[in-house]
């Protein structure tokens, strides 16, 4: 497949190394689906932020702010896979 892909015209990139700003979903943030699609909102701390998610948040996941645009989910084990978490 690989080597298919490569025939059409895809390319190999190395990804930039990134700091990435996420929490991690507690049980005591209230996520919400909202009425549009993919979409969901967590009130932390009084303040409402929507991201976008293609699965549904559990307690343990995260949500990362890359800007204003770009707020998302991600699975607790995709994001330990690709980062450096230490623990409190």
């Amino acid at each position: 497949m690989k080597k298919q892909l490569k025939n059409i015209g895809f390319k190999e990139f190395e990804s930039k190394p990134i700091t990435r700003t996420a929490i991690e979903i507690t049980e005591q943030m209230s996520v919400k689906a909202t009425c549009e699609p993919n979409k969901y909102s967590v009130e932390i701390k009084g303040f409402s932020v929507k991201f976008v998610a293609y699965e549904a948040p559990c307690v343990g996941d995260y949500i990362v702010h890359l800007s204003v645009d770009d707020v998302y989910h991600v699975g607790r084990s995709v994001f330990h896979d690709r980062n450096v978490v230490e623990r409190d």
